[in-house]
């Protein structure tokens, strides 16, 4: 009798479980469309021979069951969630702050994007137009979000916004290892200078900071910017800056590049990239009149396609 009753109680269970699956009518969760890059994303854009780039997008919907129509989604600049982000992280230090993309400067390539019936996902991109940016000295974000939803609801703040933290790339930016001399000219100091970000503002022109001075030490880092323009023809780059103040004087940089075969996948070469430079510049704080040398090498190692390469020297790895 006893084993009867235990087989009554499962049986009732087994029921009640079936029920409760039926009633989420093959649903785990919520539908509803999303940004699949959401929240803060860190993004490095080539920059391509007409002076854009281009940010890809990629929607969805989450659940578990199919999708049985068509789905609109349209996305707008989101300003509030960016200056709620620097007022978070840097409080009053105002100089910090990430600066918003110039709304004029990008161009979506359609006003609305369709998931199709059938599928969880789409996708469009975003071209940004680096000449109609203002200051491209100024370091940007692109808050998007999704404005409007049709078939299926919005999703919450962290599905259906998205802050794209903009670094552009060209053949030479990016961040070097290396090791550098800092001098002060008519004394015995001196002291050392560890590695160095060049960031792309065209493409074939970076610029970085001299010395030591970077975005997070100083809070009047615009004031030390030097560019760097890469010389095709001779294959070297040069120096310049728009501050008279700095007094820059800078012999030709070089740079030298070796490929490697990438070992692990035959797909890729291994390519190095040395720079050598050599300047001067004028200390500009307030009621200093110091005036340091600069001498450094930096490398960039990285994995690059042999695909995009198909003429490069390629030479055997040392012993």
């Amino acid at each position: 009798m006893k084993q009867i009753k235990n087989i009554s109680l499962i049986s009732l269970l087994l029921l009640a479980f079936s029920s409760c699956v039926d009633e989420l009518d093959d649903e785990l969760f919520t539908k509803f469309t999303n940004l699949k890059l959401s929240g803060w994303q860190e993004t490095s854009l080539n920059i391509e021979e007409d002076n854009t780039a281009i940010l890809p997008l990629y929607f969805g919907i989450n659940g578990t069951s199919g999708n049985d129509k068509d789905i609109q989604i349209k996305v707008g600049f989101d300003a509030d969630t960016l200056d709620a982000y620097n007022w978070e992280k840097y409080k009053n230090e105002k100089s910090k702050y990430y600066q918003q993309l110039p709304e004029e400067s990008f161009t979506l390539n359609q006003n609305t994007f369709t998931i199709k019936k059938g599928d969880l996902n789409t996708s469009g991109y975003c071209t940004i137009d680096l000449s109609l940016i203002g200051d491209l000295y100024d370091d940007y974000v692109l808050p998007l979000k999704i404005t409007s939803s049709v078939g299926e609801p919005i999703g919450p703040n962290k599905y259906s916004k998205a802050l794209y933290h903009i670094a552009f790339k060209n053949h030479f930016s990016g961040n070097f290892a290396g090791y550098g001399t800092i001098k002060e000219e008519g004394t015995s100091y001196t002291t050392s200078a560890n590695g160095k970000t060049l960031y792309a503002i065209s493409k074939n022109k970076c610029y970085m900071y001299v010395g030591n001075v970077t975005r997070d030490n100083s809070t009047d880092f615009k004031q030390y910017i030097v560019e760097l323009t890469y010389d095709e023809t001779n294959k070297n780059i040069t120096l310049s800056t728009k501050n008279s103040a700095l007094n820059l004087e800078a012999e030709p940089v070089s740079i030298t590049r070796k490929y490697t075969q990438n070992t692990t996948d035959l797909r890729k070469y291994n390519e190095e990239t040395v720079i050598v430079m050599n300047y001067k510049y004028n200390d500009l704080s307030e009621g200093s009149s110091a005036r340091y040398s600069y001498e450094g090498t930096l490398t960039m190692n990285q994995s690059v396609w042999a695909k995009d390469y198909p003429d490069v020297p390629v030479e055997d790895e040392e012993e």
